[in-house]
């Protein structure tokens, strides 16, 4: 956890100086956005420093279950550009790469 703590820190005060206007970021919601029930409020942190630096955000996750409806309970529903919800087959990295990959960032 406190790795976790300082890698999200890092990245939270360098998203506007190191990530150019096009970078995209990527952010899984099961353990990242919700850890053990709750909301992880250095992710949220991250979300909304994203956005105040005019970064795309987008929601990709497997979650098993109504993602949309975890959102809610959550009070999460607005915070994504967009949302992906991949099948459990499917590979994060490979839908990522769709995109812009060498302007992206993905946390997970």
């Amino acid at each position: 956890f406190f790795y976790r703590f300082i890698f999200l820190n890092y990245i939270f005060f360098n998203v506007c100086q190191l990530t150019s206007k096009e970078t995209l970021f990527f952010i899984d919601f099961d353990d990242t956005i919700i850890v053990d029930g709750k909301v992880n409020l250095d992710a949220i942190e991250l979300i909304y420093h994203a956005h105040n630096c005019c970064k795309k955000v987008y929601l990709i996750t497997k979650h098993n279950g109504d993602i949309y409806s975890q959102l809610s309970k959550f009070r999460l529903t607005s915070l994504f550009d967009s949302i992906i919800h991949l099948q459990l087959g499917e590979n994060k990295v490979d839908y990522i790469r769709k995109f812009k990959y060498d302007k992206s960032i993905f946390i997970d």
